[in-house]
């Protein structure tokens, strides 16, 4: 699934819209945005919740050793860990940035990317664009991103029709009507 979507120009966020109610993917975001080249391309990157948590730390200076319960809760945090994937496009200086779990298809992410930068760059005139400050863009462009993080989650596969789970489905379907009778 699609968890977290931004668009930039640089480092400087235009509009982002998240789909998860906590996570430190906003500061893992910022510290990809100032990473990645002005120059047109794509990518993806591969996110280790717990590996990130533990890089934060260190890179605020927190060396010292952590008081027991943030050891338990980072122990706790790598046990229930999952992997993200962060996948960008940078055309004419902006950056299209979403996150998904890791199991979403990279082909997939990017057609969202795609279909999200053309809807951009039809909402707004370069010169806007180029000019506007932080989080400019967000009340008119975030629901578009929410409206297309929807559409573009990925729909359970039906099992085929001669599996197994096929003929149970069906079984338990033809029971229904005379348990409700009941």
């Amino acid at each position: 699934a699609l968890v977290y979507a931004l668009v930039s120009r640089g480092a400087v966020v235009l509009a982002e819209h998240s789909c998860a109610a906590y996570g430190n993917f906003i500061p893992v975001s910022r510290i990809i945005l100032e990473r990645i080249p002005p120059q047109d391309a794509r990518m993806s990157y591969s996110y280790d919740k717990y590996l990130f948590l533990i890089y934060a730390l260190r890179s605020r200076g927190r060396e010292v050793a952590p008081p027991l319960t943030l050891v338990h809760s980072l122990v706790r945090s790598f046990v229930r860990s999952r992997r993200y994937a962060f996948h960008y496009i940078v055309t004419q200086g902006l950056t299209f940035l979403v996150m998904s779990e890791e199991t979403y298809s990279r082909r997939n992410a990017f057609a969202f990317l795609e279909d999200i930068c053309d809807r951009f760059m039809a909402m707004f005139p370069a010169a806007q664009i180029q000019s506007a400050n932080a989080f400019a863009m967000n009340n008119d462009f975030a629901p578009v991103l929410s409206n297309q993080m929807v559409l573009h989650r990925p729909t359970e596969t039906l099992p085929a029709p001669d599996s197994p789970r096929c003929a149970f489905l069906a079984r338990l379907t033809s029971l229904l009507p005379a348990a409700l009778d009941m």
